[in-house]
């Protein structure tokens, strides 16, 4: 996710810790700011399909039709 074309409200694809097994996910990921650094790194927010029963104030849920994921996310 290095590229420096990258910018902030993007949504990407990268590589998770799948909950409590081995092994990595592709999820889909909200840029939150371009590279950062002398090795580049962005920092990510994590899209998910599971919307909770009650959402907290730091929720955002994304309408499906707004990015073309094929579900809506908190």
């Amino acid at each position: 996710m290095g590229n420096p074309g990258m910018r902030p409200g993007e949504i990407y694809l990268a590589q998770f810790p799948f909950g409590d097994v081995p092994g990595m996910k592709l999820r889909p990921v909200l840029l939150l700011t371009g590279p950062i650094g002398a090795i580049p790194e962005v920092l990510v927010a994590y899209i998910s399909s599971i919307i909770p029963a009650q959402l907290l104030a730091t929720d955002v849920l994304v309408r499906s039709q707004q990015t073309g994921l094929p579900f809506d996310s908190p």
